[in-house]
């Protein structure tokens, strides 16, 4: 349900790349962007829960934090749209 609800949030935004979609060993569901250097995953681990880990390897940064579902996804999209940027 939790990746279920992730996936309509993004839907709504508007101009975001499509996801990979990958099942992970312990039964989440894992999005995932990537260009050039960048990449953003986003691992529902749980009902309710999500991790998220963004790099950038040109420039060093590495973020990364969780995720409540009904939480407001702001942070989520900023992060994908730096994947997105043409560089």
């Amino acid at each position: 349900d939790t990746a279920e609800w992730v996936l309509q949030c993004l839907c709504v935004a508007k101009g975001l790349p499509q996801p990979h979609v990958n099942p992970t060993p312990s039964g989440g569901v894992q999005f995932e962007w990537e260009a050039d250097d960048r990449y953003f995953e986003l691992e529902v681990l749980a009902e309710r829960a999500a991790t998220y880990l963004y790099r950038d390897d040109s420039t060093g940064v590495e973020e990364s934090g969780e995720l409540f579902e009904g939480e407001p996804l702001e942070a989520v999209v900023e992060y994908i749209r730096r994947v997105a940027i043409v560089q």
